[in-house]
Parts: structure tokens; C-alpha cells; sequence
């Protein structure tokens, strides 16, 4: 076991160590331990295991050519000489965030909202076309700009409110259960919506009334 230690390592040259007193498992538990105390370089070729750089009995087990290694590569390569390696740290399991992590993803989260959805909206009898937010209902939309759409409860009950989409009907929101029914009482076709139920989802839509 003895080869298997670095000559040069301070506990072996202090006498601290002597490999010659140790068996074959106390050795490798103090190379573990203490890597400088490994005798470098660990080589294997086929399965066969070899420590150190005996020049003469690497050539004649793998052959060399004339190249000279540089410096003295049977020590630790690490620039220390009387600290050992350091073991490694083991991984923890829950790492601490970093601060600030979680505000800077809300700041550009807020940057980089997604545009709400708009529609155009023209209101035929006018000729005047809106641009407004998805969600908006029909009969919001005249009376902020005085397209004249006439209505009476605002609840979907009276028909009052009834309108022709000439265009888009696909942007529209789907006919509640009441509003079909209104809508059948007062013989509108399927082009008809009522304008206080109607929401645009967007898209390009044409409204008639009167």
C-alpha cells in the first residue's frame, strides 16, 4: 500500500503518516479523507489499474513517446500543498431564493401584460366606427357616442333595444336563454340581438337599428 501515498504529502513527509503501518482499508479511508495523500496519476488501460509515474514501467506497459510532462504530476494538482482537498458541499434541498427574485417578476409581469382584446365597432346609421374593449355591451357603446339605439328596462325583457348585426355576428357573445326568447316573441331573425344583452368580443362588427 505503501506506493499508493504521495511522498510528498506534508503528513507522509512529517511522519505523521506512514503508509507502510497501514492495511489496505484504513489507506483508502485516509486517501477519501484527504486526497492530497493520493500518489498521482490514477491511471487504467483494459481494466488494469496503476499509481504513480514510473517512466520506465509506463513505456513498457503502454509505450511513451518523448514528450516530458511538466512539473511533477504524481501530487495533487490543486496549488495547495498543506491543506487538503476540500470535500465537497452537498446540495441543499430547499435553497434560499434570492431577494428580490419574486419583485422583479412582478414588475415585468406588469410590464408585459397582454393587450386586451378590442373590437370595431360601426354603427351603420351613423357611419361611425369605435374601437372598444372586448366585454362591452352594445348598448354602452351608443350611449357614449350618441349612436341612438332606444331602449326601455336595460334587463333583456322588453325587446326595445333590438338591433341588426350586419356584420360580425361571430364577435358577438352567445344569446342568453332570455334574450332568445324576447327576441322570438318580437319575430327578429337570427341577425337580431338585443343591445342591452349583446357584449363584442372583438373582431370587425357592423350594427343597424331602427
Amino acid at each position: 500500500m505503501a506506493q499508493w501515498f504521495n511522498p510528498s504529502a506534508p503528513r507522509v513527509k512529517s511522519g505523521e503518516v506512514n503508509p507502510a503501518e497501514l492495511d489496505a482499508r484504513s489507506a483508502l479511508d485516509l486517501m477519501l479523507a484527504e486526497p492530497l495523500l493520493i500518489r498521482r496519476p490514477l491511471m487504467e488501460v483494459a481494466g488494469e489499474f496503476r499509481v504513480g509515474f514510473d517512466a520506465d514501467a509506463v513505456r513498457s506497459w503502454i509505450g511513451l513517446n518523448d514528450a516530458k510532462p511538466k512539473g511533477d504530476i504524481e501530487v495533487c494538482p490543486k496549488g495547495h500543498l498543506a491543506q487538503p482537498c476540500p470535500a465537497p458541499e452537498a446540495p441543499l434541498l430547499n435553497p434560499p431564493r434570492k431577494r428580490g427574485r419574486r419583485r422583479t417578476r412582478k414588475r415585468l409581469g406588469q410590464l408585459w401584460k397582454p393587450a386586451m382584446p378590442k373590437a370595431n365597432v360601426t354603427f351603420d346609421n351613423i357611419g361611425l366606427t369605435v374601437t372598444v374593449p372586448a366585454g362591452t355591451r352594445l348598448i354602452e357603446i351608443s350611449e357614449k357616442i350618441g349612436a341612438g339605439i332606444t331602449y326601455g328596462c336595460r334587463e333583456g325583457e322588453c325587446g326595445t333595444c333590438a338591433v341588426r348585426i350586419v356584420k360580425g355576428m361571430e364577435h358577438m357573445s352567445e344569446r342568453s336563454v332570455l334574450e332568445d326568447k324576447v327576441l322570438q316573441e318580437n319575430m327578429a331573425g337570427r341577425d337580431h340581438r338585443l343591445a342591452c344583452q349583446a357584449q363584442v368580443l372583438g373582431g370587425d362588427i357592423v350594427v343597424r337599428h331602427g
